[in-house]
């Protein structure tokens, strides 16, 4: 009976550091369609939906994760990447420092608006989670878990 309202989800591979120190991996599950593009809801818009909790699944494992607990993620999914750059793509070169006392080198991608063209401006927006890129990996880090970000 329910079946016509049965909506296939895409899975996206991820492996996720929490605060705490550990680590999963496994399956996030996104909408086939996005309320803000004619595409595929990206893992920046699923992870900055305003739901709490969220579902991973490991192996034979489901996980109910809490989002504030998450330091970042790494995306294992080639057309995530696409979500982030396009043409009027900035990007800067950060060095990243976690409350937790470890950093990253990463390079920030953002859009910059006409009114905030600024890196300072993209960082002190509101959404929780924001793309950055290591080497050739795409992460995707919690805003709340950085204690500075230096530019290089």
């Amino acid at each position: 009976m329910f079946d016509e309202f049965y909506l296939e989800k895409v899975r996206i591979s991820t492996r996720i550091f929490l605060l705490d120190g550990s680590k999963l991996e496994g399956d996030l599950f996104l909408s086939p369609t996005s309320r803000y593009h004619q595409r595929r809801e990206s893992v920046q818009e699923f992870m900055n939906s305003q739901s709490s909790f969220f579902i991973l699944k490991e192996d034979n494992r489901v996980h109910f994760i809490n989002k504030s607990h998450i330091k970042y993620m790494i995306i294992n999914d080639d057309e995530e990447s696409s979500f982030v750059k396009t043409e009027s793509t900035k990007e800067s070169k950060v060095n990243v420092s976690f409350i937790s006392g470890d950093t990253i080198k990463c390079v920030i991608p953002y859009e910059p608006q006409i009114y905030r063209p600024r890196l300072s401006d993209f960082l002190s927006e509101v959404d929780k989670f924001f793309y950055v890129f290591v080497d050739k990996d795409l992460l995707l880090l919690r805003r709340d878990s950085i204690l500075s970000i230096n530019e290089e």
